[in-house]
């Protein structure tokens, strides 16, 4: 595992880690959030496909 996943974990499993995790759902099950990650996952699928 990666230096960086582990200093990842480690903060996820704090208190603040586990406040922004679930702020950052929050967000993502808004429409707002929702709408945003659509764009973001078509963009991706974009760049995936030769041109």
């Amino acid at each position: 595992m990666s230096p960086l996943l582990k200093t990842l974990m480690k903060f996820s499993k704090t208190r603040q880690g586990r406040k922004l995790t679930s702020q950052a759902m929050t967000y993502a099950r808004s429409p707002q959030g929702r709408k945003q990650l659509a764009q973001v996952q078509r963009q991706l699928s974009q760049r995936r496909k030769p041109r």
